[in-house]
């Protein structure tokens, strides 16, 4: 007698239970939601300052479109102190340029642009720090004293 009881609180319309109710599938506001990952928005809140690619502009023009369609910003100079957090300097290799220079100044952390490419495939941001470029020691000792003359002009 239990069990019949508990059978007449069920739904008695044969079309409120369908297969599609025994498993449960998000409603429509939670489906245009839910996604197991949203590489559009990958680089959400950071911000790129490109420099180098010499040998290629075909290059630099990907990697900013990458950037930009995964939800970063690329921007063109060094941002004002309370701004830095989440800058990254992308470029092919380590060059004296002035915004690695600064870049360095600042502890910007600057990436190859393989980093880029290595988080958008592995849809999550990879550690910058395997992807680091770094000037020789004699490279920045030698620029940081032309800059120091550059500053006394």
């Amino acid at each position: 007698q239990g069990k019949r009881k508990r059978m007449s609180t069920l739904p008695q319309s044969p079309n409120k239970k369908t297969k599609s109710s025994i498993f449960a599938s998000p409603n429509r506001s939670q489906r245009s939601t839910y996604t197991p990952s949203r590489p559009a928005k990958l680089f959400n809140t950071m911000y790129f300052l490109l420099t180098g690619f010499n040998d290629s502009i075909d290059i630099r023009h990907k990697v900013q479109d990458s950037i930009e369609s995964h939800g970063g910003k690329v921007i063109e100079k060094m941002p004002s102190a309370n701004r830095r957090d989440n800058v990254y300097l992308i470029s092919d290799m380590a060059r004296k340029t002035a915004k690695f220079i600064d870049a360095k100044k600042f502890n910007t952390p600057c990436v190859n642009y393989k980093w880029i490419n290595e988080s958008i495939e592995k849809s999550e941001i990879q550690d910058w720090e395997l992807y680091a470029l770094v000037l020789p020691e004699k490279a920045n000792k030698t620029n940081n004293d032309s800059l120091d003359d550059n500053k006394e002009d």
